[in-house]
């Protein structure tokens, strides 16, 4: 539906963009606690894309929870609460967020996607998501899903956001 290998893309963009990123957060005019303490988090047995993705939902000031929800390492669609997903696709985190051991996603409340290993893949799983369903971003997570279409993705629409409009959800 984009045209574009999403993991491809996101892979190329982690390893020639992230470092960039994480930069500019340890630079000292970032002074941010929440961006700190993430930064104190990671170390070289994290997940880099874990961390980046965190990384930009903090400095667009919108929370985790809008996108992603983390449970026990070992937990299985059948273990996740429900009650607890959002009606929008939503990455669950299986573990650490820094360290996750596996991923699985969630669309209107209920499990999709069992757990898979690799994180980046999740990432790339449940971005598509919102192109697949032809679902808007939710607004709290707009600005991080944005920032990864458009400067990962290079998913630029010359016209209107792929985000609802300031105002409505």
């Amino acid at each position: 539906m984009t045209d574009v290998d999403v993991l491809q893309k996101l892979q190329e963009a982690i390893s020639r963009r992230g470092q960039t990123i994480l930069d500019y957060c340890y630079c000292a005019t970032l002074d941010h606690p929440k961006i700190r303490d993430v930064l104190a988090c990671y170390d070289p047995d994290s997940d880099k894309a874990a961390c980046i993705l965190l990384l930009l939902m903090l400095y667009f000031k919108e929370p985790k929870e809008s996108l992603m929800l983390e449970v026990d390492p070992c937990a299985t669609a059948v273990d996740v609460n429900t009650e607890e997903l959002p009606s929008s696709p939503c990455l669950i985190i299986q573990g650490d967020m820094m360290k996750p051991s596996g991923w699985l996603i969630s669309i209107e409340g209920h499990v999709v996607m069992s757990p898979h290993p690799f994180f980046l893949h999740g990432v790339a799983a449940f971005f598509s998501s919102y192109y697949v369903f032809n679902l808007e971003y939710p607004g709290a997570g707009s600005s991080t899903l944005e920032f990864i279409q458009r400067c990962f993705l290079g998913i630029n629409p010359e016209r209107g956001l792929k985000r609802p409009r300031c105002g409505t959800q």
